[in-house]
């Protein structure tokens, strides 16, 4: 079933995202950004001419088929890192990442690591934390089977114009969204850290 993400209140007021303990703390403002990717993307069975697009359309999938087999999702086979850059459009205070993705089958894994950097409009990328150990705090995927999963935080201070995300995982890389969380205005003004 094909979920559009667009009440916000249900998902503020406690509701999960499906079968995820992830909730949106705030305002998604990577909702409709650009992006660009690195590798391209070349899984055969879910690349096409929308992938430019669909990892900030609002549009996340949860289903018992494999998530790689839907054109919704974007995927890379035996590239060893996938780096993921956001354009926000201006310098806007974050609170939060989230990531969607599957795994569990087909020799599908779940990533060991996606690092988050943030930059300003100088494009000077700072690390500002792990998503899969930021997220471990709060949920973890299920390892016994296939399932889908949000990797999410709302433990951020930052700010930036650019969000990239650098995802490690072997042999398959699939994402299905990514959401940007909004943070209190006055964040704008504090140092990137690095």
């Amino acid at each position: 079933m094909k979920w559009t993400v667009t009440v916000m209140a249900l998902l503020i007021s406690g509701q999960t995202h499906a079968e995820d303990t992830a909730v949106r703390p705030s305002k998604n403002i990577a909702l409709g950004a650009s992006y660009h990717m690195e590798p391209v993307p070349q899984y055969e069975y879910c690349t096409d001419n929308d992938d430019t697009t669909q990892l900030t359309d609002g549009d996340f999938l949860e289903t018992e088929e494999s998530l790689w087999t839907h054109r919704s999702t974007v995927g890379w086979q035996d590239k060893e890192r996938v780096i993921l850059t956001l354009d926000l459009g201006a310098v806007k205070p974050i609170r939060g990442i989230a990531l969607h993705t599957a795994a569990g089958r087909a020799g599908v894994n779940w990533p060991q690591e996606i690092r988050v950097l943030t930059a300003d409009e100088d494009k000077a990328f700072h690390e500002i934390g792990e998503l899969v150990g930021l997220s471990a705090k709060r949920n973890t995927p299920s390892t016994e089977k296939y399932a889908t999963h949000w990797y999410w935080t709302d433990q951020l201070r930052t700010h930036g114009r650019y969000v990239r995300l650098a995802v490690q995982s072997q042999p398959f890389t699939f994402v299905d969204e990514i959401e940007v969380y909004a943070a209190e205005p006055e964040l704008v003004n504090e140092p990137l850290p690095g």
